[in-house]
């Protein structure tokens, strides 16, 4: 009788150990999956952040998308400065006469970067050159060049 007791008693042992390791090992992959849930949710929301600057900026954050358009008297004339600026950073502008949009003396293309939230590296393809312009945009429809000789506010059209 004392083995038989024995072995009940090394049987509900077993058992004992068998269930704690079960609920152990239940609650170890309880947490594991948390904590991938987590890091799954961290991860997510990192790569969707709004300052991704590392090559060029981010474009659904871009301020400077669209077409501006500055109306400037030289020589009595009204020419129009126009410049617009893509979503892939690439950029257009042109200068024309307003009264027969006759382009006049500049236009050209070339791809732009952001060095911070107010400066833009621009790089004119037409002439070769390669600057840096501070910028400024106020009611999200006027835009000037900061160190620019002239005192030029480029108005939203598009």
């Amino acid at each position: 009788m004392k083995i038989t007791t024995w072995l009940i008693s090394v049987d509900r042992l077993t058992h004992y150990y068998i269930t704690k390791t079960i609920k152990f090992m239940k609650k170890l992959i309880s947490i594991l999956s948390l904590t991938v849930g987590l890091l799954v949710s961290v991860a997510a929301f990192t790569a969707c952040s709004s300052s991704d600057n590392d090559e060029g900026g981010s474009s659904s954050s871009n301020p400077l998308v669209g077409t501006w358009r500055a109306e400037i008297v030289e020589k009595g004339e009204v020419q129009y400065w126009e410049m617009t600026f893509n979503a892939n950073f690439t950029f257009s502008y042109k200068e024309y006469n307003k009264d027969d949009n006759s382009i006049i003396h500049n236009s050209g293309n070339g791809t732009y970067k952001f060095k911070d939230d107010t400066t833009i590296i621009i790089n004119n393809s037409t002439t070769g050159e390669t600057y840096s312009r501070r910028f400024k945009i106020t009611d999200g429809n006027k835009f000037e060049f900061l160190d620019y000789d002239h005192d030029i506010i480029y108005y939203k059209i598009k």
